[in-house]
């Protein structure tokens, strides 16, 4: 935002990898990100953060996006069936899809990015996907109100870090996590897959800055004028989880990201 002249700054960090799988057909052959050249990728929408993720992934791979066709697959049902028809050959997408679709033999992870672990794999670093922003001009005005806005936010980050994905998805709408596309079991199971990608302490994690900041440099934007410490800030993290007398596992990024 700040090449457009708006200054936003993250308060809160909720995940450190963007949770999406790159999902293959097995007649697609691709095993790797080299494997897509000429291959119709699915993504949400064109232009969406699931488009980013694949052109990262591609230019990883040596790819560009000359190399492959884009495909707008949205998610759940739709990607489902773009994958199955074969009007795409993979799709980036998430939870519960990511589970349907190995479920019912559709296609299987050729690039985990559900997982910290996964995106240091595949990314170079930690990719702080989920989190709260808000204008800085009023996240400073209010820092009382922020301050109880990440207070709640890393309780709930806590609770999910000291539960399973079963009593998570006790909690979860019925039809959410039962329905047309999976069962419960299958959405617990994928759950406890994916349940890495989350943060438990709110903390923006070292490295993952500067992950993005490098995807954003080689996806053509100028960089050169952004200050990555307006960013975010660990402030109301770290005095959220004082206060709770709750312990900080995860690494914090320093002003550099």
């Amino acid at each position: 935002m700040q090449p457009k002249g708006k200054e936003v700054i993250d308060v809160v960090q909720l995940s450190g990898a963007p949770g999406e799988r790159l999902m293959c057909t097995d007649k697609s052959g691709v095993k790797s990100p080299s494997d897509i050249k000429g291959k119709n990728m699915g993504v949400t929408d064109l232009g969406s953060g699931t488009d980013k993720l694949t052109q990262f992934i591609a230019h990883k791979g040596g790819l560009s996006t000359s190399d492959y066709q884009t495909v707008a697959v949205h998610a759940g049902a739709t990607a489902i069936a773009a994958l199955k028809q074969g009007s795409a050959d993979c799709a980036m997408t998430t939870q519960p899809t990511v589970t349907a679709l190995t479920t019912q033999k559709v296609a299987d992870t050729v690039v985990d990015l559900a997982t910290t672990e996964g995106a240091q794999k595949a990314l170079g670093g930690a990719w702080p996907a989920a989190g709260l922003i808000g204008n800085a001009s009023w996240v400073n005005a209010h820092k009382d109100a922020t301050q109880r806005v990440v207070n709640a936010l890393v309780a709930t980050m806590h609770w999910i870090s000291e539960h399973s994905a079963a009593d998570i998805a006790n909690k979860l709408p019925a039809d959410y996590v039962n329905n047309s596309t999976i069962t419960k079991d299958q959405y617990i199971a994928g759950l406890t897959t994916d349940k890495g990608q989350f943060l438990p302490d709110g903390i923006m994690p070292a490295g993952g800055p500067k992950t993005v900041l490098d995807m954003e440099k080689q996806l053509g934007l100028d960089t050169s004028k952004i200050d990555i410490s307006k960013t975010f800030t660990n402030d109301y993290a770290q005095k959220a989880n004082k206060d709770a007398g709750t312990k900080v596992t995860t690494t914090p990024a320093g002003s550099d990201g």
